[in-house]
């Protein structure tokens, strides 16, 4: 790791030169410091190599994270392996993927959340802005969303005769992939037929998941086998991953080809400096250790989606026992003077590109950084591979378990028992005061709740409505009014999105969250999920109510706003109001 002294408050004039991973030819990252803050990553470095943390990783000791993670760890690290392993089964891909376009399929509908859905957003996202996607394959839908709008456009919007729809989830139980599940695979025998219509599914999955029988019983095309010893949040580069990617159009030979170069960079020959998973994995874990939990990602195109997958993945890993990193991706850029000193900024593009540039004017105005260097979209594999070890060794450096999340259950059953206890009603009132789409008492709520708020507290905004440009646009807007009036970091998530992802953090990392959750009004017709006696709109409001609910059970401060009928007008004049203010 190159070392490059900032200039400004508390970085010094020099440092130490940290040297790229041996004979790799190049400076692959760079890290702007402090004199403590270098000396804190020196000393946890030296530490690292002491204790053998790159080798004990790959020899799969589950001891790495302490004698009580190692139950679940024990069966959790098969994605150390996983671009061997799934280099063997490319030809498998490439043949489905020959298939679904020998048979006329132009488009797929990918249905799952977290784990399952997040990297190949990432990598269809990466494609469509290097003018790729498509190109070779099908045009690819993600549908994680639960909000009756989001599934009727796309029940509305698909040519089922031309429609592949690839069912995603490790344990086949996930509540939100398999409601979708039922209701478009009921969609299309309806409008196909049985037969025909089970065989415009797919499925990906895990040995032994309910969902491989029902993708028997209704005659899916074809299910893909995942590697139980894979976690969701890990699974970039295994089936998971390499499924869907090939059908948006993906090189996976080349995917492949780049996590196995991750894979040599992180070897266990390289047990320090040298090992650039091992480097990096300490440095956030370190400074995070000493206040700088904040991991603010700054990205060049393509790789800007990148950060929907890294926030589950530290998050989701971190995140727990009252401590963690909290990833801050896609903030609206602010002035310095309203940054805390609890970041620490991470930089993904070329070396001298935009991401790496503001890096090192962010460390020259006394901000800790770093910058991973990064060639674009031919490089997703080997950056998905480099970041999962440096997740878990900064679990390592923080002293917590990277492979289980114990507080995302507590949300679910929450959610659960509102859909039984009121049969389908969910009634948002339930859980606290509505406020319709009234400007001034939706702004003194969201007032009250960031008053006082300062660094190292950080806001988040939670979203239980259609995903929207429009919305994506009104919430940046909205964080932004926060930054103008607080030095306090901003995210923003959408509902059940984040509950796969951040929700373990806020409920389980360290006590710093604000949270301002905004619900819509529900549509006057709800989307049935057949079988279950509720509908998406009830699922939806259950999830929002359960985690409303399970935020301020452990005394997470928490408020809740209803936007009325046209979520992005409102959260604009929200912000509006904010702004005046």
């Amino acid at each position: 790791m190159a070392e490059a002294a900032g200039r400004g408050r508390g970085n010094g004039d020099g440092g130490a030169s940290w040297a790229a991973p041996a004979e790799l030819g190049e400076e692959l990252l760079t890290a702007w410091l402090s004199e403590a803050d270098r000396a804190e990553v020196g000393a946890r470095l030296e530490r690292a190599v002491a204790e053998d943390v790159a080798g004990r990783l790959w020899r799969h000791d589950d001891t790495l994270w302490g004698p009580s993670a190692a139950p679940e760890v024990a069966g959790r690290l098969g994605w150390l392996d996983a671009p061997t392993a799934s280099a063997a089964q490319v030809e498998e891909v490439e043949r489905f993927v020959a298939e679904c376009r020998a048979d006329g399929i132009e488009d797929v509908v990918l249905l799952g959340m977290g784990g399952s859905s997040i990297a190949p957003e990432v990598v269809r996202r990466a494609l469509a802005h290097a003018g790729e996607e498509g190109r070779r394959g099908m045009r690819l839908r993600v549908l994680d969303s639960v909000d009756p709008d989001a599934v009727r456009a796309v029940e509305d919007g698909t040519d089922l005769e031309r429609t592949l729809f690839l069912v995603s989830t490790k344990s086949g139980g996930t509540i939100e992939t398999l409601s979708l599940a039922r209701r478009f695979l009921a969609h299309a025998e309806d409008r196909l037929g049985d037969a025909e219509g089970g065989r415009r599914f797919a499925a990906i999955t895990d040995p032994g998941s309910p969902l491989l029988e029902l993708a028997g019983e209704r005659g899916f095309r074809r299910t893909f086998l995942g590697d139980p010893e894979i976690g969701g949040r890990f699974s970039a580069v295994s089936v998971f991953g390499t499924v869907p990617a090939g059908l948006a159009g993906a090189d996976v030979r080349r995917l492949l080809a780049s996590a196995e170069e991750g894979r040599r960079q992180c070897g266990p020959e390289r047990r320090g400096t040298d090992n650039l998973g091992v480097h990096l994995g300490v440095a956030i874990g370190a400074l995070a250790g000493v206040g700088r939990d904040k991991l603010t990602l700054l990205t060049d195109e393509p790789l800007t989606s990148l950060g929907l997958w890294l926030e589950q993945l530290v998050a989701e890993s971190t995140g727990k026992d009252g401590r963690g990193v909290v990833p801050v991706t896609d903030e609206p850029r602010r002035t310095e003077e309203r940054i805390g000193a609890d970041r620490l900024f991470l930089a993904l593009g070329a070396a001298g590109g935009a991401a790496a540039n503001r890096a090192r004017e962010l460390a020259e105005s006394g901000h800790a950084a770093l910058a991973l260097a990064a060639r674009g979209v031919t490089d997703l594999g080997r950056l998905f591979f480099v970041l999962e070890v440096a997740t878990a060794v900064a679990g390592w450096a923080l002293g917590v378990n990277p492979f289980d999340q114990p507080d995302v259950e507590e949300a679910k059953a929450r959610t659960r028992a509102l859909l039984a206890d009121r049969g389908g009603e969910t009634k948002l009132a339930a859980s606290g005061r509505r406020y319709g789409d009234h400007v001034g008492a939706a702004a003194e709520a969201a007032d009250a709740l960031l008053d006082g708020v300062r660094a190292p507290e950080y806001v988040a905004v939670l979203s239980y409505a259609t995903p929207s440009g429009a919305l994506e646009r009104a919430a940046a807007r909205l964080r932004a009014a926060i930054a103008a009036r607080t030095d306090a970091a901003t995210t923003f998530g959408h509902g059940p999105r984040y509950l796969h992802s951040t929700g373990q953090l806020h409920k389980g990392g360290p006590p710093t969250g604000r949270f301002l959750q905004l619900v819509r009004t529900p549509p006057e017709h709800d989307v049935a999920i057949p079988g279950a006696g509720y509908g998406f709109g009830d699922l939806l409001d259950a999830q929002a109510d359960g985690d409303l609910a399970a935020l301020r059970a452990r005394g997470r401060p928490a408020a809740r706003v209803d936007l009325g009928p046209d979520p992005a007008k409102a959260v604009d004049r929200l912000a509006e109001a904010l702004e005046a203010r």
